[in-house]
C-alpha cells in the first residue's frame, strides 16, 4: 500500500464529504452557544474515530468541550499536529444552515472550519483505510471551541 491507494480510496467521497459538511454546517456552532458546539463536537468524534483516532475532551466552563484526537503512530517519529475549530462566528438565527449556490456549498463554516475538518478527517480515514493510521508518525489534532474569540481557553490547548 502507498499514496497511491489512499488517493484512489479518496476519489468516490465527494457527495459523502458534501454531505458531511453539510451535517456539520446545519449545527449552528456559535462560541457563545455550547450546546451546538457540544454536538458538533459529537459529530467530529465519530468522524475521527472512523478514520482510527482515539478522542479526549477538555471540559470548559463556558464554551463547548475542546478536543484532542490522537493515533499511535509510529515509534520514534514526532508528532504531525494539525489544528482546527469547531466554533463559528453567528449567533443562532443570524445565519445558519447548508444552501447550495451552483457549484459552491454555502453556510457558516463550509470553508472554515469545519469544511477543513471534513477534508482532514477524510485524508486521515484514506489513510487509515488504505495503509493504518499507525503506521504513519502519530497524528495530534486540537480542535477548539473558542477560536472565535480568540481561543482563551484554546491557546494552551494548543501549546
Amino acid at each position: 500500500m502507498d499514496a497511491t491507494d489512499a488517493v484512489r480510496w479518496l476519489q468516490d467521497k465527494r457527495v459523502s464529504m458534501e454531505d458531511t459538511i453539510a451535517s456539520l454546517v446545519n449545527v449552528n456552532s456559535f462560541t457563545d452557544h455550547p450546546e451546538g458546539g457540544r454536538k458538533v463536537g459529537t459529530m467530529l468524534d465519530e468522524l475521527y474515530r472512523a478514520a482510527g483516532l482515539s478522542s479526549r475532551t477538555v471540559a470548559s466552563t463556558r464554551f463547548a468541550d475542546h478536543w484532542i484526537f490522537s493515533s499511535v503512530g509510529l515509534a520514534p517519529q514526532k508528532p504531525i499536529a494539525l489544528v482546527g475549530h469547531l466554533d463559528t462566528v453567528f449567533p443562532p438565527g443570524v445565519f445558519e444552515g447548508y444552501s447550495r449556490d451552483g457549484e459552491l456549498g454555502r453556510g457558516p463554516g463550509a470553508l472554515d472550519m469545519k469544511g477543513g475538518l471534513v477534508v482532514v478527517a477524510y485524508a486521515l480515514r484514506a489513510l487509515h483505510e488504505t495503509l493504518g493510521i499507525d503506521e504513519v508518525a502519530p497524528i495530534r489534532l486540537a480542535v477548539v471551541a473558542d477560536e472565535e474569540v480568540g481561543s482563551p481557553e484554546g491557546q494552551p490547548i494548543l501549546r
